[in-house]
This record gives structure tokens, C-alpha cells and sequence, in this order.
């Protein structure tokens, strides 16, 4: 088990899906976790779901759309954050894409992003800390998916930046790493009941994947724990397939 007791984690888009299943893991390694998403009905269930492992959680409800309120959350902090999780993410299958709907999802899945962390880090900077930035991607980062090529463009564009980041901020002590999971029974994967070709298109993923089945949220606690931790201080800029 790692003790995480010194981290202070923000979790972006951890009130479901992989970033609960994250939230869940650092809570039970006694790190202390703020949460975020769009929906406040949303953000009280998780926490008082989290709340059953740990009462060193909470939220605030953040649009990424929104950076200013991340920016003024970090200031009335008086303890900083040392690990930022960017889970958030957008998929839309679509036939065709013009100009707002590519410029949309680019700016949910990559741009927030790299714009949050310029604000976390400078944080960390300003006040002498070093820290930790952890990106949630894609396999689709990696392989593509042509259901929706700007989910995986914008994923790439993590990985890459995730490597970028490290370069540029290591004097810092901070580091960048990103985790590309293939696809995970989430309500994102469940958006594939609503197309026509969903059968044949879970089969052709099962097919893809080496242990033959979809993978659970628990299936990525081990590798965010790890990260988080102080185990993992000299890995950086690196993308970990969990397929």
C-alpha cells in the first residue's frame, strides 16, 4: 500500500467513472481529495458515497469551460495542491465534423487541459513546491478511432504534452505522466448501445483486447495510486497503456 497521506489531489471530473474509481483508491491510501464536475446533485453523491472511505474529501463545481473558477479555487487554498488528475473528456461519433464541433471537443479533451495546467503549475512555482500532474487519455491516443477523430487527436495531444511538460518542468520537481486506458465499462463505453453497429462493434473491441474483456474502473486505481505516490518521483513524461 502507498501512503499518500502527505498528497493534496484535485481530481477534474471525478464524481464517476474512472475519476470515482481514482478518488476511491487515493481515499483509502489516506490521501486528502477534492473532486470536481459540472453537475452539483452529482458532485454531493459522490462525496457522500467517498465520505464511507474517507472524510478528507470534497468538491467544487468546475465547467472546464470555466478556468477562472479553478484559478480562484487555488488561491483561497491554504494548503496547496501537489497532484492534479485531468480526467475530463468528450466523445461524439459523428459521420462528419465542421469547425464548432471540432474546435468543441479539442477544447474539452486538450485545450482546458493544457490551460489548467499552466495555472497548477505556476502555482507550484510560485509557492516553491514541486508536484505532480497526471493526464487521463486514450488508447485511441495511440491506435486512433475513427468514430470520433478528434477524441483521438485531442488524446494524443495529451500524451504528447504530458512529455513536453516533463522537459520543461523537471528543474521544478514536478512531473507529467499520462494514463491511456483501452476502453473501460463506463458511461462513455455505453454510449456505443445507441449506435447501430453496436454489436458488431463490441465484438471487433473484445477481439482487439488481449484479456478478451471490457475493463473495469478498478482496473485503474493501481497505476493512479502509484503515480500519485512518491514511489513514482523519477518517472516522467510517461504514457501507461492499461489494454
Amino acid at each position: 500500500m502507498f501512503d499518500l497521506d502527505e498528497k493534496n489531489i484535485i481530481i477534474i471530473g471525478g464524481n464517476k467513472g474512472i475519476g470515482f474509481a481514482y478518488a476511491e483508491s487515493l481515499l483509502e491510501n489516506h490521501a486528502k481529495v477534492t473532486i470536481s464536475g459540472t453537475v452539483e446533485s452529482e458532485n454531493l453523491n459522490a462525496v457522500k458515497k467517498l465520505q464511507q472511505i474517507s472524510e478528507k474529501v470534497s468538491y467544487i463545481n468546475f465547467d472546464v469551460t470555466n478556468i477562472e473558477v479553478f484559478f480562484d479555487y487555488l488561491q483561497s487554498k491554504n494548503t496547496i495542491p501537489n497532484v492534479l488528475f485531468l480526467n475530463q473528456g468528450m466523445l461524439n461519433f459523428k459521420e462528419s465534423w465542421n469547425e464548432n464541433t471540432i474546435n468543441e471537443s479539442v477544447r474539452i479533451n486538450l485545450t482546458r487541459s493544457l490551460e489548467i495546467t499552466e495555472i497548477f503549475v505556476n502555482n507550484l512555482i510560485k509557492n516553491n513546491q514541486s508536484g505532480k500532474v497526471i493526464y487521463t487519455a486514450s488508447i485511441a491516443g495511440i491506435l486512433g478511432m475513427p468514430l470520433d477523430i478528434t477524441y483521438g487527436a485531442s488524446k494524443a495531444g495529451l500524451i504528447n504534452a504530458a512529455k513536453s511538460y516533463a522537459v520543461k518542468y523537471g528543474k521544478y520537481g514536478i512531473t507529467f505522466n499520462t494514463i491511456s486506458p483501452g476502453w473501460v465499462d463506463t458511461n462513455m463505453y455505453k454510449k456505443i448501445e445507441n449506435l447501430p453497429f453496436s454489436d458488431k462493434l463490441k465484438e471487433t473491441i473484445i477481439s482487439r483486447t488481449p484479456l478478451k474483456r471490457v475493463g473495469e474502473t478498478k482496473d485503474l486505481k493501481g497505476v493512479a495510486t502509484f503515480l500519485s505516490s512518491s514511489e513514482s518521483d523519477y518517472i516522467t513524461g510517461a504514457n501507461i497503456v492499461i489494454d
